[in-house]
């Protein structure tokens, strides 16, 4: 067992399972046979390339699943996303080794065809002990109305997954069931994060959802002022832009921010060039959209970290 303390309106206790996939939590694949394959649905944080991001919040991150490097610039994934590095930007200047936080989203569907959110916590430990996680606050905002969500994501499947890296310390993976995309869709757009410290650091971070023609949709990190439009589960949708890997850029802009945090404007959008595919109405529509994200524009985008 792992003890985290979470701060909220009042300190609260709750746990991360270090041994969740084999104490009543997920199955760990490695341990089923193949009868039991056969009963059990399709493990929702399968990790093909074993770098810790399951393969579906990987297509969600432009990350190759089968590969540890999906650029191959010698920076592993799991540390580019915990960064907020896009897997095929240059390289760049190098980054300093620092704790560590991140929050992103993905979505599953079982056997049955229902679908469900999952909040997965990204750590880096540059020392290699997580009792550096110092106080943590997970929340949804709605538009500057925040509310704390410990209690809910601890009531759901969670799972905690770790290893070791010589140079860059202990990566770590809390990924919780948060609940239903159709409970989701009534809140919508929303902002999914947290407020923590890291050792030294005081970091914010957060996955914004909302609804683009349908889909719910993830916004996640292109640069300091831009996100792309990312489906929330790429697996089932059927429009040929969503499932060819195209992408939706949009470009945002402050245009108010208070204690809260910041209004921004969608001041330009557009497609990620990829094939023949016209861009979809619904992405150049986003012009002129507004969103709010708690903290401040770089609680999605990672900017000015």
């Amino acid at each position: 067992m792992l003890a985290i303390a979470v701060v909220g309106a009042a300190a609260l206790g709750w746990r991360f399972l270090g041994g969740a996939l084999e104490e009543g939590g997920l199955p760990a694949a490695a341990e089923l046979d193949e009868r039991t394959l056969l009963a059990m649905p399709v493990d929702p944080l399968a990790d093909t390339d074993g770098d810790l991001l399951p393969d579906r919040l990987e297509w969600i991150l432009l990350c190759d699943p089968g590969q540890p490097d999906t650029d191959e610039d010698g920076i592993d994934d799991f540390v580019a996303a915990v960064q907020y590095r896009r897997p095929f930007d240059p390289p760049g200047s190098p980054r300093a080794t620092d704790d560590e936080m991140r929050i992103v989203a993905s979505s599953t569907v079982d056997d049955f065809g229902a679908t469900s959110l999952w909040v997965h916590f990204l750590f880096r430990f540059v020392g290699a002990n997580p009792q550096e996680l110092r106080a943590i606050d997970p929340f949804m905002d709605l538009w500057g109305a925040r509310y704390p969500i410990a209690d809910l994501l601890t009531s759901g499947r969670l799972a905690l997954r770790m290893r070791v890296d010589a140079n860059q310390g202990l990566l770590c993976i809390a990924s919780f069931e948060l609940g239903s995309d159709e409970a989701l869709r009534a809140l919508l757009p929303c902002t999914i994060g947290a407020t923590a410290i890291v050792g030294t650091r005081s970091i914010h971070s957060g996955a914004y959802l909302q609804d683009v023609a349908g889909t719910v949709t993830v916004l996640v990190a292109a640069d300091d002022d831009k996100g792309l439009v990312q489906p929330l589960d790429p697996m089932i949708v059927e429009d040929p832009f969503w499932s060819s890997n195209r992408v939706c850029v949009m470009q945002l802009e402050v245009i108010s921010s208070s204690a809260a945090g910041a209004m921004c404007e969608v001041r330009n959008s557009e497609c990620m060039s990829s094939g023949r595919l016209a861009c979809p109405p619904t992405c150049l529509q986003s012009r002129g959209r507004t969103m709010f994200f708690p903290n401040g524009l770089s609680t999605v985008t990672g900017g000015g970290r």
